[in-house]
């Protein structure tokens, strides 16, 4: 999950891991072109045809990399989690070492840093650009039901009641996200509020059926367009949640519903169409009962906060001039 972080933040984390940084950043490789990418628990470094992501050293509300060892036991969680995803992207863990001479990465000196290691993809192939520049085709929609299923199946159901207790806490972080978006009345956000609390309420033995059942799962977590990219013109998810098995355990469909909101974000309908019916097509015998729960799972997957965070610096408007929040506001809006 991509977080601008502040310069002061960025310091305080760095201040063990300076040396590694400066020769990640190219100080230690003078003929290798890197460009450097900052999030609030990482630190991305991209080679030409090989990416290094270092766990900041950091102790947060809902992740601890404090330490060289919980860093380590991170970097081999993120590659347990997305190896089933994307084997093609994620290579291994690799230590940064202090040798006689200086760092190096997989040396045989004594280990200072560890580093996920991953194979450089196209950044322009990832689907948040695509729907941006309006390369996105409604086709490509089945390709995602495709992979979000199969992502779903190969996982067995998990103990849901963490994520039963917190659907409520979710739909009150939403409603303060959409009080300050201007363009989004008090009134309809008050609205949104009470049917989301309604809806949730009045499904909440089916959705604990929906554990019983075992689909709850331990999901991607994070399965915005920005984290899925066209890998020879098929879909591929990567940088699922690792550092946290609660917050990435959710029913499946809620799952799939971050992806359809982005869609409807970047206006591609058809293509969320395309997406949700053949999910349910495919998936008829074990997700049927579980329509009812699509429109407050919409809803919470709305976040305009989070949005933001994961799409490009310029903000996609709509055909008809409107901003981004509206259409994505009126979307997740539950039935009376």
């Amino acid at each position: 999950m991509m977080r601008p972080v502040t310069s002061t933040q960025a310091a305080t984390a760095e201040a063990g891991q300076a040396a590694v940084l400066a020769f990640l950043a190219g100080t230690g490789q003078p003929n290798v072109a890197v460009q450097r990418i900052d999030t609030h628990c990482s630190i991305v470094f991209l080679e030409p045809s090989r990416v290094l992501k270092i766990k900041r050293a950091v102790k947060l509300p809902y992740l601890d990399f404090s330490t060289l060892e919980k860093r380590q036991r991170a970097c081999e969680d993120e590659i347990a989690v997305n190896g089933h995803h994307a084997p093609a992207i994620y290579r291994g863990v690799v230590p940064i070492t202090r040798e006689r001479d200086g760092l190096a990465i997989g040396g045989i000196g004594p280990v200072i840093e560890w580093a996920v290691e991953m194979a450089r993809f196209d950044e322009t192939k990832t689907l948040d650009h695509l729907a941006a520049q309006d390369a996105f085709g409604p086709e490509l929609g089945e390709r995602l039901a495709g992979i979000m299923l199969k992502s779903h199946r190969a996982v067995s159901g998990s103990d849901g009641s963490h994520w039963l207790t917190s659907l409520s806490v979710i739909i009150d972080r939403n409603t303060e996200q959409f009080r300050s978006e201007p363009t989004v009345s008090c009134k309809d956000v008050d609205e949104l509020h009470n049917l989301s609390h309604r809806s949730l309420a009045r499904n909440l033995e089916l959705l604990r059926l929906r554990v019983a059942a075992g689909q709850v799962r331990r999901c991607h977590g994070d399965a915005h367009l920005g984290n899925i990219v066209l890998i020879n013109s098929e879909p591929v998810l990567f940088d699922a949640i690792e550092f946290d098995r609660d917050i990435a355990t959710t029913d499946v469909l809620h799952d799939i519903a971050f992806t359809l909101m982005d869609l409807l974000y970047f206006g591609r309908e058809a293509a969320a169409n395309r997406l949700f019916n053949s999910y349910m097509q495919t998936a008829w015998d074990t997700q049927s009962d579980a329509l009812s729960l699509l429109p407050v799972f919409l809803s919470m997957r709305s976040d305009p906060g989070q949005r933001a965070l994961h799409q490009p610096t310029a903000t996609p408007e709509r055909s008809n001039g409107r901003h981004a929040s509206e259409p994505l506001f009126r979307a997740c809006m539950p039935a009376r």
